[in-house]
């Protein structure tokens, strides 16, 4: 059975979405399906995760995501992102939306149809709001099935006018998209009732799979870290991490907060770092691929964002025996925490930071509370366990290829 996961960018990304789609092709693969990637970027890098033998192609014509292609000129790649820049930059008013559509989403669905017609795979999987839209439109018309993963909060990508292309053309059609879906796969239950009740019967909740990113048999020799992983975003509120222990860092000074992760916040923090005064005690690490090594000698992870899909960074927390810190109100964490038994939820607050301060104090003070909620945490992720998750996987699409189209 012939499955292609679609995403729409993949070079140098070492986000939780990124790394999700690898490992699902990566475990199929190895479960007997013919699975390959395609992404459509400008960029010509590798992904930042392994793929093993999943074969990666990008659509765009710069050619293959996974090979070295003959050299256009050293200004090639940079020049089709200044195209990419331009044509966001362009106006959506005048009439322009439907031409912006066609140069930019219009055209990742005119290369992904030759590629269906070329390669006739059984069932898509698509990650993601531009790749969902895409691989939708691409479909319609032929046997190839569609499968939608949504890796955020619904509402959060496709309410929030802010996020992902402001076209309207393109955000008109990426919710007609979910039409011509044969599933949707959402994270939460409760990620369902976003959608109308005509859909919900095709959403399907599937979370992610979790695992040790560490050999089981390491020998841990936890440190006194305060641990925060993931891309460094508005929404990640990291800042509230760095303020939160501005207030209590003075009592701790053995204690150190690090920061893994890179992304469009990385200046901003680093000002608050230098504005709090906290340079020997909060470090900001960058790029770390080997995470799981960051998990072994961590004593607490704090997970301050305001919402996720699913909380993957908790996730791996836990099944590492760290105990985490995060909000109530944070969909995507709280499902994931039990307060008091596997980690620490944090009451929403007027003030948040004021908030965090006092569970992180509680926690870094209390040694036996954080042994206690560390025992607890890899049992309470046995849900996850890949074993499971892939199974389910593997059952949803023998299923999907057995179905006709318009069943």
């Amino acid at each position: 059975m012939k499955v292609v996961f679609v995403i729409q960018k993949l070079a140098g990304l070492r986000g939780g979405a990124e790394r999700v789609t690898i490992d699902t092709a990566r475990a199929l693969s190895q479960r007997g399906f013919e699975v390959s990637i395609v992404c459509f970027e400008p960029g010509r890098g590798a992904p930042a995760y392994d793929a093993g033998p999943v074969r990666v192609e990008n659509l765009f014509p710069a050619g293959r995501a996974d090979r070295p292609k003959p050299s256009l000129g050293p200004s090639s790649a940079p020049s089709k992102r200044r195209a990419e820049r331009f044509l966001k930059a362009v106006p959506n008013g005048l009439g322009l939306g439907h031409l912006k559509w066609a140069l930019t989403h219009g055209f990742f669905v005119r290369r992904l149809r030759r590629m269906i017609e070329t390669n006739r795979p059984d069932v898509i999987v698509a990650a993601m709001r531009p790749a969902i839209t895409a691989a939708a439109f691409a479909a319609r018309g032929t046997t190839t099935k569609v499968v939608a993963v949504l890796h955020n909060v619904p509402s959060a990508d496709y309410d929030d006018a802010t996020r992902w292309d402001q076209n309207p053309v393109y955000r008109r059609r990426s919710l007609e998209a979910f039409d011509y879906c044969d599933r949707i796969l959402v994270l939460l239950e409760e990620f369902r009732e976003w959608f109308p009740p005509a859909a919900r019967e095709r959403v399907e909740v599937l979370p992610n799979a979790v695992s040790r990113l560490s050999p089981p048999d390491v020998t841990l020799q936890r440190s006194r870290i305060i641990l925060s992983v993931g891309r460094l975003t508005a929404i990640k509120r990291i800042d509230l991490l760095i303020e939160a222990w501005a207030r209590i860092a003075a009592r701790h000074p053995d204690w150190r907060v690090v920061i893994c992760g890179t992304g469009p916040e990385e200046q901003r923090l680093r000002a608050i770092i230098d504005r709090v005064g906290l340079h020997d005690q909060v470090t900001m690490q960058g790029d770390c691929p080997e995470t799981g090594a960051y998990y072994d000698i961590a004593s607490i992870l704090c997970h301050p964002a305001a919402h996720e899909g699913f909380g993957l960074a908790v996730a791996e927390a836990l099944v590492h025996g760290v105990a985490a810190i995060g909000f109530a109100d944070c969909p995507g964490v709280n499902t994931l925490l039990r307060d008091g038994d596997n980690g620490l939820l944090v009451q929403p607050s007027d003030e948040p930071v004021v908030a965090l301060s006092e569970a992180l104090e509680r926690l870094v003070s209390d040694s036996e509370l954080r042994c206690r909620l560390s025992r607890r945490g890899p049992d309470s992720m046995a849900d996850y366990a890949p074993a499971r998750i892939y199974a389910r996987w593997e059952a949803l699409l023998r299923e999907l290829g057995r179905c006709d189209k318009n069943d």
